[in-house]
């Protein structure tokens, strides 16, 4: 498929615009394809009395319940088990609460942590990364299409680049601010929106394609003013603090 791709670049690039052009390519679904790879070897398996982790490298490691001395969660969102033997194993925000429901069920305790009356709840830090990432990669074969003279690549990847910086400015300014009886967002492209929290009836926990959000519900209108995904940094605390406030039953 690739070949037949490749086969397909105009016939005015030629020389070595056409052999950096067909490199370029070529690097990049390499580095896709190894990407495929590393997040289809991850994975967590719960079992009833030990956890099966493998990172994206392959590396395979079991913690038994036994084992775990206790837990504590970051201000980001992740999940950090400490085991006897004090190593350290640490999780992604996303995965947090149902490792933190499997250890609860085993009576495991966690670390006392003080609670903070005011936080921010933002996009997690790999989407950050992984925009910019795009950004990167968009603009470099942008670059390689103007320096060919490729008007496709040139098209295609001009246009990505404008999703892209839409994209990366959305992921950098995205923010809730909870506190003091109040939950402000912001972001560049929408206008502050600030919610008091006696003007929320309820909250609701929804599942939707690979992603969960919290919906909260405006006490007149009965309708959901916000939505809150909950892979986002810090997102663990408006769930703690729906519960605290009633909205979460």
């Amino acid at each position: 498929m690739l070949l037949s791709f490749l086969s397909t670049i105009p016939s005015n690039v030629s020389g070595d615009a056409k052999i950096y052009l067909n490199v370029g390519i070529v690097i990049f679904c390499l580095l896709w394809y190894i990407l495929s790879i590393m997040f289809d070897v991850w994975y967590i398996h719960l079992e009833p009395t030990q956890i099966i982790y493998r990172n994206y490298l392959g590396a395979k490691k079991v913690i038994k319940a036994s084992d775990i001395y206790y837990f504590e969660r970051n201000s980001n969102g992740s999940l950090i088990i400490v085991c006897s033997d004090e190593t350290k194993v640490s999780f992604e925000p996303e995965y947090a609460d149902s490792i933190m429901l499997w250890m609860s069920e085993q009576s495991i305790k966690t670390k006392n942590a003080r609670k903070k009356d005011r936080f921010i709840i933002r996009p997690a830090k790999y989407q950050r990364v992984l925009s910019v990432l795009c950004l990167v990669v968009f603009f470099a074969f942008l670059l390689l299409g103007i320096f060919t003279y490729n008007v496709v690549v040139s098209l295609v990847f001009g246009l990505l680049l404008i999703f892209g910086i839409w994209n990366c400015g959305y992921h950098y300014s995205k923010k809730y601010t909870i506190g003091n009886g109040y939950i402000e967002e912001s972001s560049i492209l929408k206008r502050k929106k600030l919610i008091a929290y006696v003007d929320i009836s309820e909250a609701e926990i929804k599942q939707g394609d690979n992603v969960t959000y919290i919906l909260l519900f405006d006490k007149r209108s009965k309708r959901p003013i916000i939505k809150i995904n909950m892979y986002y940094e810090n997102a663990f605390l408006i769930k703690e603090l729906a519960y605290k406030m009633n909205w979460l039953k």
